[in-house]
């Protein structure tokens, strides 16, 4: 008889999954290695590209499917040539019986498989009872919603981060799971996770093992966008809310000291930097817009009609080659790789006129390498994402050698160092300040020729009795954006009463001076000023100057940066006046047995009270004359005359109505009688 035998090699391919992508099992077994070399489904080995746009710090994972097309099991064993993960995360290695139970095939350790009679097993050692009252829920569920959860996920996973990649060259690939067995005509899919904390352009390789057959090596790319250098947020007046952060000085007092702020640059990276600092102005919106001005005169439009009337200049743009009022100190340093530099930026505040300042800080990079090798990778572009290596007897075998030998990958160092590309302008600070002159506002005033006036009116009758009208209160806000530190002068005829402020705090925060006070930013500062009259001689002086004696003052809020407030103080005394009608009377002659009735009229025309009192006033001593004041009579000695009332010479005018319903405004009536006594009684 005669046998015939025929020999049938281990096929296996590679090609890319997608994520969603489930494995299905082959079971109608028409794979063979003749219909593979028919149908010329050899092709070149996929290329594992991560993209040319990878964002820095963030993970990403593709998936190679490895198929058995042959009756043989076949054992795989995956490995990165450079760039491997130091270790595997803790979060995969607890999903991984999971993320493999929908796959086909056996993990080492773990038996996973969909068909074929075998089932994914996971066994427990420990067996933990549950309690009825603990705390362990609150320790899983600190955060329940899905931001809280989002940010617990990235806490956990830049922590994994830092373990994967803790050989410092700023990428990692891992092959997952790395080790695996696929049973005939069946597939398992793999995970290609990319780990990164650096920039740059990394290639590698994912060398596959299996078992009867050379090893195939599939080229790794990736493209890693972003920098690990940024901003910390713990800085006062730092905004990253902006498409550019920026960082804001606030407002500044006009003369003051510079005011600093420090900032952080953290660096995230495996490798140290060299930050290089730029400040430069910032360029204004309407810098390119052209300023024009037109003038009209009016005269030469009656006096030559032929002449122009329209006058037009171009406004000269803003100097923008002055250099801003900022600094940064250092402007260059080493920032370490995983820690943090800090940066001293000053602002000096106009010391001249107010101004709104902005500038932009602009940082370079350049990475310090040391004791760090750089592999470049020869890659051979590939259009197929499905390959298959046979083993076979004889002439299938070295046709398929030859096939994988034409499209393999050759790696060369190129150097003893990594080179990066230094990255220019990678960050942009804009700052912003803004200098003002410190102001409270009054809130009342009258302003005369720009000053702030404050008014006194006083009776000279008042004076004594220390009323009410000799104080006045005053308040100041500061509706500014800072607080302010000021000290209070005044001159005299003025004296500062009381001071106080709207709150507790900024009351008790004063300064070394006696009369200096801090006023918070929105808080009030309220004052009482007392008028202290000097009563002169008034010899000599016109009847309106007696009537209204005016005294003038000063009072001054100086501010800490040398600024001051003036505020004008006036005080008016008024004074009565009582104007008796008819200053003589002549009763001529007049019976001793009789009387001679005489009406005197009284009238104050001031806004004073005026309180008047008869008194007798000798006469000259002469032969012709006696004077004894027993002769007259007065219905009233004395009595409060108030004002203002009309004038004796109009008193007969007709008033409107309603004007003076109660008769206050019209002239008093007093009736004197004139009793001549005789001589001796």
């Amino acid at each position: 008889f005669g046998l015939k035998t025929a020999s049938k090699g281990l096929a296996v391919s590679y090609s890319l999954a997608d994520q969603n992508e489930k494995v299905e099992s082959d079971n109608d077994n028409s794979i063979n290695t003749t219909s593979l070399q028919s149908e010329n489904i050899i092709g070149k080995i996929p290329i594992l590209d991560f993209g040319s746009e990878l964002p820095l710090c963030q993970r990403r994972t593709l998936r190679l499917r490895l198929t058995n097309h042959s009756a043989i099991e076949a054992k795989f064993s995956l490995n990165i040539k450079t760039f491997a993960a130091s270790s595997v995360p803790t979060s995969l290695g607890n999903s991984l019986g999971n993320s493999l139970r929908s796959r086909s095939g056996k993990i080492m350790g773990r038996a996973v498989s969909k068909s074929r009679g075998t089932t994914a097993t996971l066994q427990m050692n420990t067996v933990v009872p549950k309690r009825l009252f603990g705390d362990t829920h609150e320790k899983r569920n600190v955060f329940m919603s899905k931001d809280g959860s989002d940010y617990i996920i990235q806490k956990l996973q830049a922590a994994e981060d830092r373990q994967v990649l803790a050989n410092g060259e700023g990428v990692a690939f891992l092959a997952h799971p790395g080790n695996c067995v696929v049973k005939a005509w069946q597939s398992v899919i793999v995970d290609i996770i990319c780990f990164n904390n650096m920039p740059g352009r990394y290639k590698s390789e994912l060398v596959s093992n299996v078992d009867g057959l050379a090893p195939t090596k599939i080229p790794i790319k990736a493209k890693v966008v972003g920098s690990p250098l940024e901003l910390s947020r713990n800085t006062v007046g730092l905004d990253m809310n902006q498409e550019n952060p920026s960082l804001n000085f606030s407002t500044s007092l006009i003369g003051t000291d510079v005011v600093h702020k420090i900032i952080k640059i953290v660096n995230n990276g495996p490798v140290d930097s060299i930050l290089n600092w730029h400040v430069r102005k910032k360029r204004p919106l309407d810098a390119d817009l052209v300023q024009l001005k037109l003038q009209f005169d009016e005269e030469s439009l009656f006096q030559d009609k032929e002449a122009r009337r329209v006058t037009t200049s171009i406004l000269p743009h803003p100097n923008l080659s002055t250099p801003p009022p900022f600094q940064v100190c250092p402007y260059q340093q080493r920032v370490p790789a995983n820690s943090y530099a800090s940066f001293r930026v000053t602002y000096a505040p106009n010391r001249l006129k107010e101004s709104e300042d902005a500038a932009v800080m602009v940082a370079d990079s350049e990475w310090v390498e040391e004791n760090s090798d750089v592999v470049s990778m020869k890659l051979v572009d590939s259009k197929s994402t499905l390959s298959t290596v046979v083993s076979s007897p004889s002439i299938a075998k070295s046709s398929f050698q030859a096939s994988v030998d034409s499209i393999s990958i050759s790696s060369k160092p190129v150097g003893d160092k990594t080179k990066r590309e230094s990255m220019k302008g990678f960050l942009k600070l804009d700052l912003i300040a803004c200098t003002s002159r410190p102001a409270l506002e009054l809130d009342r005033s009258i302003r005369e020729d720009g000053l702030k006036l404050i008014l006194f009116s006083v009776w000279s009758t008042d004076i004594d009795s220390n009323t009410s009208s000799l104080y006045k209160t005053i308040t100041f806000t500061n509706s500014g954006a800072m607080p302010l530190n000021c000290e209070l002068k005044i001159t005299p005829p003025f004296q500062v009463a009381e001071v106080s402020t709207s709150t507790e705090i900024s009351a008790s925060v004063q300064l070394d001076h006696v009369n200096a006070y801090h006023v918070p930013r929105g808080e009030k500062l309220t004052i009482k000023i007392k008028f202290i009259p000097i009563l002169n001689s008034q010899k000599g002086l016109d009847i309106n100057e007696v009537l209204h004696s005016t005294s003038k003052g000063m009072f001054t809020i100086k501010f800490e940066n040398g600024d001051e407030e003036h505020i004008r103080l006036e005080a008016t005394v008024l004074r009565p006046m009582v104007e008796v009608q008819p200053a003589q009377y002549d009763c001529r002659m007049v019976h001793v047995e009789t009387k001679s009735r005489i009406e005197l009229r009284l009238c104050n025309s001031t806004v004073v009270p005026a309180k008047w009192k008869i008194k007798h006033i000798p006469a000259p001593a002469e032969d012709a004359q006696i004077d004894d004041p027993s002769c007259w009579n007065f219905e009233s000695n004395e009595g409060v005359l108030h004002g203002p009332i009309l004038p004796l010479s109009l008193e007969n005018l007709v008033l409107p109505q309603g004007l003076d319903e109660g008769g206050k405004r019209k002239p008093v009536s007093i009736p004197v009688y004139f009793a001549p006594k005789k001589r001796g009684k």
